[in-house]
């Protein structure tokens, strides 16, 4: 145990030291000065900017065919929309024609709840009558 803790100041001292050292003498050298271009440089920024340049018309064609590809698909929806204003004044007359027969269907059922109701009152008042009679006899 005494070990470990002696090799941990130890390594604690000399990352301290190290530290110092370089504040005060490792970044106090002479700078080195940038390499001018030479003609194998150039060459190769000439070469380096035809990729670029290849790369950016690569990507223009991308957007290019992007952009061909909306028109197509604005072109058909705007289609589609004309279809369907054209297809509108059918469908609200089918949907007029629907309401009619919807509204006749609920008269047609009252109706008939009504001629329901009548009988069950007029079976109501048979059944009254037929059991008066009977118990009289």
């Amino acid at each position: 145990m005494a070990i470990l803790i002696a090799t941990t100041v130890f390594l604690g001292l000399f990352l301290i030291l190290y530290t110092i050292y370089e504040l005060f003498f490792g970044g106090s050298g002479p700078k080195k000065k940038k390499k001018k271009e030479t003609r194998g440089s150039a060459g190769q920024t000439a070469y380096s900017n035809e990729l670029k340049n290849l790369h950016l018309e690569e990507e223009i064609r991308n957007l290019k065919d992007q952009l061909e590809k909306a028109r197509l698909d604005y072109a058909n929806l705007q289609k589609s929309i004309e279809a369907a204003k054209k297809e509108e004044p059918d469908v609200k007359t089918e949907l007029t024609r629907h309401k009619g027969w919807l509204e006749a269907s609920e008269a047609n059922l009252k109706r008939s709840r009504k001629v329901i109701m009548n009988w069950r009152q007029k079976l109501k008042v048979g059944r009254k009558s037929w059991r008066r009679s009977f118990l009289k006899m």
